[in-house]
């Protein structure tokens, strides 16, 4: 039944397909979430694993292989998520200065200081 799915998908069949997607929706959210630990960014990441699948179903060699392949897809998709997320994860400092370490430090002189030395 699945290889008839595949070869119907890999020939355009777009019914074939969502039947394929609809069956390994599921799995592929939990090994998003497990990777992504996060709803959201695991559902895009199985968006973009089953978006990808649709584009590229016409080089899978082998029907047999669906759910390894379509599973291989949602890891890569995960990993590019967790990069992508890395990059925004910036530390942001907040850096205050020390009123004694610019004192110590500082060659000029107040107005003050300038007045009295005058």
């Amino acid at each position: 039944m699945q290889r008839e799915l595949v070869e119907r998908a890999r020939s355009g069949d777009r019914e074939a397909f969502s039947v394929l997607a609809g069956t390994s929706i599921s799995r592929l959210y939990a090994v998003a979430n497990l990777i992504l630990r996060d709803g959201d960014r695991a559902q895009d990441a199985v968006q973009e694993a089953l978006v990808s699948a649709w584009r590229d179903v016409r080089t899978l060699r082998n029907p047999d292989a669906w759910e390894a392949w379509i599973h291989r897809l949602t890891v890569r998709a995960c990993y590019r998520a967790a990069r992508r997320q890395r990059r925004r994860d910036l530390v942001e400092l907040h850096l205050e200065p020390d009123p004694m370490a610019a004192m110590s430090t500082d060659l000029t002189l107040s107005v003050d200081e300038r007045d009295r030395i005058e």
